[in-house]
């Protein structure tokens, strides 16, 4: 009797360990979340690609996310505008990658056995070691729970005109490795880029060659690559989900199943079946800058699936419509077998999708290209102003650090952002009010809405 108690035990506990990993989320209703890091961050879309998966598919379910990368940044950085940038935000959860400016990467611009030089290579991962520690402590002071991101990958194998410093990428992998001990020690979530986009390369290269997963400068990712990187994000911390699956009997005249939706008034006659259906997810719409990614991951099996299968139909062609839009003809197998309405960009509520897509991306803009540039001359180069208000002083002292630059890899690039900066920062309010009267209106316009299906025969 003890033995089968025992089984029984284990058989539950095996069965609770299941229901929970299905339905694991990254976050929670109304989570202010901070994705604090370096330009990887700063100018990239992975955080975006995860809050606009939010959006769509937990529209009634809100959290706001807080693009706190800066251009540059390494953890001594991040320690110095924490306060001011990031936990006056008042987060609820804050994520953390660097590592990438941590490691030094000059220091790996020559093959060396210089002791000097390998001996710096030690301090400066020490450093970042440090560092990182203590802005995990500022995390757990104020109550933020905390995701670690493991950095991503400095491209060393790929065929990259850009100067390969090789040695880079391992050092990263030093600090994912402590990273992994730091997740312990505070019992946070941790998203290993690093691990996953190392896997990938090597995985990818000997097909093709081509194959470039960090950009052509071998750090910073392609909009498709912080896509792979947000599924990454998402496969660590998310459960798969549908968007939502209905599944009817022709013959038997019910709906067999429904998941993550509601359905009603189903009519069915001698050659055509019509129903409501309410969503309670939109499907994520797949665009052209970031389409490559899927040749790579799984995110349409895992997260875009919107199947509608009929089964016990009778043979022959059928026309789909929606709100009496035709999005395809089909025959009864398809439908049989299940067509995944997620894949159509005819859909209503593709249609919808695509519109919280582009507001979405519209306030990633406003706040990656203007309003985190303010933050990387504020909190770095303008940090020590007697008077934070005053243009004029402003002006004379980047000017200054322009000239300075002359003869560097940066200048260009530092004459571009100062001017660019003295142009943004008189509308810094006025671009922060955009930003979130977009937010409003992507949570106006995600609310999923019921649609009228109809399947009739055609031949």
């Amino acid at each position: 009797m003890k033995k089968y108690l025992f089984y029984t035990v284990i058989f539950l506990f095996n069965c609770q360990n299941l229901y929970a990993q299905t339905t694991k989320k990254a976050f929670s209703e109304n989570d202010r979340v901070c994705f604090v890091g370096n330009s990887i961050t700063h100018a990239g879309y992975y955080h975006n690609f995860v809050n606009l998966y939010y959006q769509l598919h937990y529209p009634e379910m809100p959290i706001e996310t807080f693009n706190c990368g800066v251009a540059g940044n390494s953890a001594i950085n991040v320690i110095k505008r924490i306060n001011v940038d990031v936990l006056n935000k008042k987060p609820t959860v804050a994520t953390l990658m660097l590592g990438m400016n941590d490691v030094n990467r000059e220091l790996y611009s020559t093959i060396t056995t210089d002791t000097s030089i390998l001996n710096a290579r030690v301090r400066s991962i020490d450093t970042y070691k440090k560092n990182v520690d203590l802005i995990l402590q500022s995390f757990v002071k104020n109550n933020a729970k905390i995701i670690l991101l493991t950095p991503s990958i400095y491209d060393q194998e790929s065929k990259i005109e850009a100067q390969n410093m090789f040695g880079v990428n391992d050092a990263l992998g030093i600090c994912t490795e402590y990273l992994k001990g730091l997740s312990k020690k505070y019992n946070t979530k941790i998203v290993d880029f690093n691990g996953e986009m190392n896997l990938l390369i090597r995985k990818v290269l000997p097909q093709n060659p081509d194959f470039k997963l960090a950009g052509s400068d071998r750090i910073h990712p392609d909009v498709w690559g912080h896509f792979i990187m947000a599924n990454i994000f998402l496969k660590t911390l998310e459960s798969p989900k549908v968007v939502s699956a209905v599944e009817i009997d022709f013959r038997g005249k019910k709906v067999v199943e429904k998941q993550n939706c509601e359905v009603n008034n189903l009519k069915i006659q001698k050659s055509q079946l019509s129903f409501d259906c309410l969503e309670k997810s939109l499907p994520f719409p797949i665009e052209s800058t970031f389409k490559q990614a899927l040749s790579y991951i799984d995110f349409e099996k895992d997260y875009n699936q919107e199947p509608l299968k009929i089964r016990n139909l009778l043979k022959g062609k059928y026309l789909l419509k929606i709100d009496n839009e035709t999005i395809d003809t089909l025959t009864n197998v398809d439908f049989s077998n299940g067509v995944n309405l997620a894949k159509y960009q005819n859909t209503p509520q593709y249609t919808q999708s695509t519109l919280i897509y582009k507001l979405s991306m519209e306030r990633h803009a406003l706040i990656a290209n203007n309003l985190r540039d303010l933050a990387m001359f504020d909190f770095a180069e303008l940090m020590d102003m007697k008077n934070p208000n005053d243009l004029e002083e402003t002006k004379a002292i980047l000017n200054k650090k322009v000239e300075d630059s002359k003869g560097k890899p940066w200048y260009d690039y530092m004459g571009m952002v100062t001017k660019q900066y003295l142009i943004n920062k008189p509308n810094e309010a006025k671009t922060t009010l955009r930003t979130e009267e977009l937010l409003a209106q992507i949570r106006k316009e995600n609310k999923p809405r019921a649609h009228r299906y109809l399947v009739v025969r055609i031949d």
